[in-house]
């Protein structure tokens, strides 16, 4: 079976394809947005275009007039990278998370000397880690954080740690597991210091935590996701590494929990041995959790675009892929949801019709995010694909 696992491929129909703009706004209207926030006076002078190389390598390229500038890349991090790096080099102005330098009301920017082109020197440019959402951004509501993405997009970034949410995530993962809804607020400390509880240094300070401010934090975390997929921007989410109260051995006899002791007074949340069975069943509630934050995220966008992504879709088959398709002769795996509103099921059908032997898998009930909605069957799933397929 070597041979499969080395050329079986999985395609999940739900990330197959780009998210197509909605009728209603230009492919660039999320970073025109950044710029009408950040610097209106400017923002008229910028033409945005999306214009993917052949070769599918990333770059951005600045041309144009006096007062008229175009900047246009393959994506939209990078297109907006390319108006900072005109702004900085050629008009001689600044963008910082520190402040902006941005010339009077009246500038008119000038004109490149010749057309620019620079391509994106890495795949991924990550931003922020897990001190941030303790240190600086606990308690950031909507708009700071909206200010915050923008400098970001403007750099370049095109994948962002988002922590926000994580509690309601542990919450409900250890009710899953059997503790009662007053001990798992007790254990989970207050956002100013979730990231020393998530690096496994403390617990249980200033207890208990509402049950309301969990759940604001989590319709925030999916208002940032939805901004950030606007953008075309990857959220980055924290993974489940075996984290527990302290007295998780108490409620489960037998478990390997690996006690760290107390850390400046404050008792340390356990460790538990990932092979210890009661690890699959957390991290399969853990990503379960997290999986329905991103579908409520991926369920923010417009009507209209589920029916521009069809449209695009469509095209997309039509444009000679069918024949490619049919090509394919390594053994194909196609998963989807039933309730994708991002890519609608449909196109599932579409590829399974076009590849010969494909198999088709769809969970009931499953959004975009099946992947974290449902880890474990689609795990089982694809372990059954490889040793049959």
């Amino acid at each position: 079976m070597r041979w499969k696992r080395l050329f079986a491929m999985t395609i999940f129909a739900a990330v197959l394809l780009p998210i197509a703009p909605a009728q209603s706004q230009s492919p660039t209207a999320p970073a025109e947005g950044v710029l009408q926030r950040l610097m209106p006076h400017l923002a008229p002078q910028f033409q945005l275009a999306l214009v993917p190389r052949p070769d599918h390598k990333d770059y951005f390229r600045i041309s144009g007039t006096r007062g008229h500038i175009r900047v246009q890349a393959a994506t939209q991090p990078t297109v907006l990278y390319g108006v900072n790096w005109y702004l900085k080099y050629v008009a001689h102005l600044q963008v910082s998370p520190n402040g902006l330098q941005l010339g009077p009301p009246n500038f008119v920017l000038p004109a490149p000397d010749a057309p620019i082109e620079k391509p994106a020197l890495y795949p991924w440019r990550y931003a922020l880690n897990e001190n941030v959402d303790g240190y600086s951004a606990p308690y950031w509501d909507q708009k700071r954080w909206q200010h915050e993405i923008d400098i970001l997009a403007l750099s370049g970034t095109n994948a962002i740690l988002i922590e926000r949410g994580m509690d309601l995530v542990l919450y409900q993962t250890f009710r899953d597991s059997g503790y009662s809804d007053q001990a798992i607020r007790n254990w989970i400390v207050q956002p100013a210091h979730q990231n020393w509880q998530l690096m496994g240094n403390m617990c249980c300070f200033q207890a208990p935590i509402s049950t309301e401010l969990l759940e604001k934090r989590s319709r925030s975390a999916q208002q940032l996701i939805a901004t950030l997929r606007s953008l075309g921007i990857m959220p980055v989410l924290p993974g489940y590494y075996g984290i527990v109260p302290a007295d998780f051995a108490a409620l489960h006899p037998g478990a390997h929990v690996i006690t760290q002791g107390d850390w400046n007074g404050f008792t340390r949340p356990g460790w538990l041995d990932p092979l210890d069975p009661n690890f699959d069943k957390l991290a399969e509630s853990f990503y379960r959790q997290f999986g329905d934050i991103v579908a409520a995220a991926r369920a923010r966008l417009a009507p209209e675009l589920v029916n521009r992504q069809a449209a695009a879709m469509d095209a997309w088959h039509r444009n000679g892929v069918r024949r490619q398709l049919r090509e394919i002769s390594a053994p194909v795996l196609i998963a989807t949801g039933t309730e994708d509103v991002v890519i609608p099921p449909s196109n599932a059908l579409k590829l399974v019709n076009a590849i010969p032997g494909a198999w088709l898998a769809q969970f009931p009930g499953a959004g975009h995010a099946f992947t974290a909605q449902y880890p474990r069957p689609l795990a089982d799933l694809i372990n059954t694909f490889l040793a049959f397929g």
